[in-house]
């Protein structure tokens, strides 16, 4: 049987792409997989400057481990620019080239303010599926906002900088695709590596309520799938919701958490833990709050008081981290070696010393 023509990477074949938030995760998967399935032409790289490093700086530090395409790197041009400036703070010269020669727009970044469009550019944006919370049915169309978003931008420009959050990222691209990879602690591994230090005690959560989790390569997948969707049947600008439907797969936090627990005390264990893993799942806030107290806080403040005296750095200030057949065990080992190795720096033969510390210790885990 003749293979079917790979017609999504036929769409970006000799075409030039702008993508903002190239830096973060889904922007850093995005990025590698257009480079590695599809014969791209350019891609512009809207990053900004950050912690004193360049945006060409920055952009070199994501194809520190590219190793399968050696001109990968020469077809990414970083442009300097910030989404949440006026004309996202992008340069006139810049700016021409970038209305001369982009074909597609994907927009990744944390922030938005597409003040002016490209034109002739098909815009995808991409953003979290949990953004309308209050809805118990998501439906895939636009809903109206809680407020009005250009008075809400305008009110930003009165509120000091100093007092403004900041967003963190981390400046690593694996080229290479392995299960489990992650360059981020805000997603659901911030909570095992907090839980397999022994940070955090306590989690205020519903413990039977269903984990709907997509792994970021299918969310690729469905971007650039979408791209095709468009062009080829020319429909109006759509909505899709990247989920797993529960007729497909259905697990519980409670599920994920006992896995997860399993997996850090014998497979994928951590080194340098503060406590065993272990600790509850309330759905008390009072309860919660106790516990926190009690087995995070207090622990932690003395730990601190130890570190001062002994001059290291304080850690009180990190407890805010929080087929159809899936194998659920697999899956979490995959990510906590990966968290492992790219975000903790604990290296593979570091991993047989923390098992030995592991060793005949029973996990006490409370739900509710």
């Amino acid at each position: 049987m003749d293979q079917l023509p790979d017609r999504i990477a036929e769409l970006f074949k000799d075409r030039t792409v702008l993508i903002s938030g190239a830096t973060g995760f889904v922007g850093k998967a995005l990025l590698e997989k257009l480079l590695r399935v599809t014969d791209v032409k350019r891609l512009y790289l809207l990053i900004r400057k950050k912690k004193g490093k360049s945006h060409n700086e920055r952009v070199n530090e994501i194809f520190n481990n590219i190793s399968k395409k050696p001109n990968a790197m020469k077809k990414c041009v970083p442009i300097l620019g910030d989404v949440s400036e006026i004309d996202l703070g992008i340069n006139n010269d810049d700016r021409q080239t970038l209305v001369n020669e982009i074909d597609f727009i994907i927009h990744s970044a944390a922030t938005t303010r597409f003040d002016h469009t490209l034109k002739e550019a098909l815009f995808i944006h991409v953003s979290t599926a949990y953004v309308n919370p209050k809805e118990s049915i998501l439906y895939e169309k636009i809903y109206d906002p809680p407020a009005d978003p250009h008075e809400v931008l305008n009110s930003i420009n009165w509120i000091k900088e100093d007092t403004m959050g900041k967003f963190t990222k981390t400046d690593s691209l694996l080229q290479r695709s392995f299960p489990g990879w992650c360059n981020s602690l805000q997603g659901p591994m911030g909570l095992f590596v907090g839980a397999g230090k022994g940070v955090i005690r306590s989690m205020y959560m519903d413990s039977k309520s269903y984990a709907n989790f997509i792994p970021v390569d299918c969310t690729v997948s469905g971007i650039m799938a979408a791209a095709w969707n468009y062009l080829t049947f020319g429909d109006a600008p759509q909505i899709y919701n990247l989920c797993v439907p529960e007729k497909d797969f259905k697990i519980t936090w409670e599920e994920i958490i006992l896995n997860g627990y399993d997996v850090i005390n014998n497979r994928v264990p951590f080194n340098n833990i503060l406590w065993y893993p272990g600790g509850t799942l309330t759905k008390s806030k009072v309860y919660n709050n106790i516990n926190f107290v009690l087995f995070q806080l207090i622990p932690a403040l003395f730990i601190d008081m130890l570190f001062y005296l002994f001059g290291y750095k304080p850690i009180t200030k990190h407890l805010s981290l929080q087929s159809d057949v899936i194998d659920v065990k697999n899956y979490l080992a995959d990510c906590c070696l990966c968290v492992r190795r790219s975000i903790l720096k604990e290296t593979d033969d570091m991993l047989p010393a923390a098992k030995r510390k592991h060793e005949n210790v029973s996990i006490p885990v409370y739900m509710e």
